[in-house]
């Protein structure tokens, strides 16, 4: 794609620079994304609350889950990066966000936003891992 069309055809592990920062670039828009989408929610949860006619504390469960998944996914991306290529994983993790918050959008029930969010919070604790693992 656009990165390998800046990489050096004589060596594919040294990149010119305009190559490192649009990835830096790509790397950290999607993290920040992420992050974001960890806490943005806290301030909709009355709202939620009237919207599908439910108490605050079982609206409650969309960052409550967030962060539970944050707990689980964080070992097994230890594992996945070990396994898979850092782009196929940043690549994918994206993707799935992307779905997640589809789902979320367009969620006719609490049950639905629920499942999305679980999903966005897989692809984010991913997307923050492999930030992590590439800045350094």
């Amino acid at each position: 794609m656009i990165i390998e069309a800046v990489i050096s055809k004589a060596n594919p592990l040294h990149m010119n620079s305009k190559a490192k920062f649009l990835m830096l670039a790509i790397l950290i828009l999607g993290s920040f994304s992420a992050l974001l989408n960890q806490t943005l929610l806290n301030v909709a949860i009355p709202e939620l609350s009237k919207v599908f006619n439910l108490d605050v504390s079982t609206v409650q469960w969309l960052s409550t889950g967030f962060i539970m998944v944050n707990g689980i996914v964080i070992p097994i991306t230890a594992y996945l990066i070990g396994k898979f290529s850092t782009r196929q994983l940043f690549i994918s993790a994206i993707g799935l966000f992307t779905i997640g918050t589809i789902v979320c959008a367009t969620a006719p029930s609490f049950s639905f936003l629920l499942i999305g969010r679980l999903l966005q919070a897989a692809a984010a604790t991913c997307t923050n891992r492999y930030f992590q693992f590439v800045s350094c």
